[in-house]
């Protein structure tokens, strides 16, 4: 989801150009171009060709209808997205924990 809100663009802020695709910001705007980083360099592009993308949490908190509980669950939801995915079975036996049954021992 992208938002147009003017040109007082932040290093860092992820931006999305028609041609280029999503990118980050570099530099402040100077001169109504912006210098930003894309998938194909880093470019000098105008600021009329650029929007400013939401963040994953911004998208979210839009989502949200207005009830309290409502609300709670879309922030359980988006704290369940961070935490880790245990990719294998190793970490189990990392933790050194016996998982035998004791009629195998």
């Amino acid at each position: 989801m992208l938002e147009d809100v003017g040109t007082n663009f932040a290093p860092g802020e992820r931006i999305t150009h028609r041609e280029y695709g999503q990118g980050v910001v570099l530099d402040a705007a100077h001169d109504g171009y912006l210098r930003a980083f894309f998938g194909v360099g880093e470019r000098r592009v105008p600021l009329a060709s650029i929007r400013r993308e939401l963040s994953r949490t911004e998208r979210i908190l839009r989502a949200v209808d207005g009830s309290a509980e409502h609300a709670r669950n879309v922030w359980l939801s988006y704290e369940a997205h961070a935490l880790p995915v245990m990719e294998s079975a190793s970490a189990l036996t990392s933790a050194k924990i016996d998982l035998t049954p004791p009629s195998m021992t």
